[in-house]
């Protein structure tokens, strides 16, 4: 056999088995809700909602209603926003404060 059939043949197994320990399921895992997302990036960075608030500019109201999924369809301004303060905590807050 020659090297490059048994690489694939290896690999074919690894994926074989990757899908066999998933259960036969090769599916992504399901979307984190908008309110889970805001309430698990708050809680990794050890802020209150008000500090959150407070942090980036934005009414405790809003972290609130974000939170408890008051708000069905919060926008892309506001998915856009926990988004960019996933990738980079500091340097959000650093541009809030820039511009206040």
């Amino acid at each position: 056999m020659t090297e490059g059939v048994e690489n694939s043949l290896v690999r074919a197994l690894a994926e074989t088995k990757t899908i066999i320990d998933k259960g036969g399921k090769d599916e992504p895992p399901p979307p984190v809700s908008f309110p889970s997302r805001v309430k698990a990036l708050r809680t990794r960075l050890s802020l209150t909602q008000q500090e959150f608030a407070d942090r980036y500019d934005l009414e405790l109201s809003t972290i609130k209603n974000w939170e408890q999924g008051r708000r069905k369809n919060v926008g892309a301004a506001a998915e856009l926003l926990i988004r960019m303060i996933e990738k980079d905590p500091e340097g959000m807050a650093e541009r809030v404060l820039e511009c206040t």
